[in-house]
């Protein structure tokens, strides 16, 4: 079975809480952290990186692929959807493509389609799995805008479709749920941002939203809660 295979098995048994990891040199140390944690799987946040770094992210993944057990997200966020550091579309490809052998999974915005579309390919390729993601930090996109972009995530074959957005009010929240329970795209997640709304942010991950993101102590989003925080929401203990 391959980690494609295997993480959607996952999926379907249950949600995946994600902890994001975006400092390089403690990089091993904390995918320690979250096994004892918790997580389900471990995002590197390699738009973080310095330019150093960032050559050497296969060699760093490759090590981290030695030390840990769960399934590992390689994230190269755009500059205009959250990326901390410019990266151009031509050195991002170079980066993921390199990356493919020692992460289980890539999460790739679904604009530009052109560059979705080759890495959703690639990926399958060598048989990992594809988060297609969309995220806005000033607005919740309107209706007609989350059913368009549902749209072009299936005609690109992902395999979960994410959406986050800033939340301005419980309407929009409401929302982004009543579109998670009516888009009818199995593997799905939605993310209200904002520090407001932590619990409505749990609240869809029960409600059928697969993945929770838990942060060790630098949150990559807004409203982002902490791993212990989430996962005693989640196993009912606060």
């Amino acid at each position: 079975m391959n980690p494609r295979q295997k993480f959607i098995g996952e999926l379907n048994r249950r949600g995946v809480v994600v902890v994001p990891l975006s400092e390089p040199a403690s990089l091993l140390r904390d995918a320690q952290r979250a096994f004892r944690g918790g997580a389900g799987a471990l995002e590197v946040r390699a738009d973080y990186f310095t330019v150093a770094r960032l050559k050497g992210l296969r060699g760093l993944l490759e090590r981290l692929r030695k030390r840990t057990r769960l399934p590992v997200i390689l994230t190269l966020r755009r500059a205009g959807e959250g990326g901390k550091r410019l990266i151009l579309d031509r050195r991002r490809m170079e980066l993921f493509c390199e990356s493919l052998p020692f992460v289980d999974g890539l999460d790739v915005e679904i604009r530009p389609e052109s560059f979705s579309r080759v890495m959703v390919r690639r990926a399958h390729a060598q048989g990992r799995f594809v988060i297609l993601s969309s995220h806005d930090f000033k607005r919740t996109p309107s209706d007609s805008a989350l059913r368009h972009l549902a749209d072009r995530f299936r005609a690109l074959g992902g395999d979960l479709f994410k959406v986050a957005a800033h939340a301005a009010s419980g309407k929009d929240v409401d929302r982004l749920i009543r579109f998670l329970n009516s888009c009818r795209i199995r593997h799905q997640t939605v993310i209200p941002m904002g520090a407001r709304w932590r619990t409505e942010r749990i609240g869809a991950f029960r409600n059928g939203s697969c993945l929770a993101y838990g942060h060790l102590g630098r949150p990559t989003a807004p409203g982002q809660t902490s791993l212990r925080d989430l996962v005693s929401a989640l196993s009912g203990k606060e």
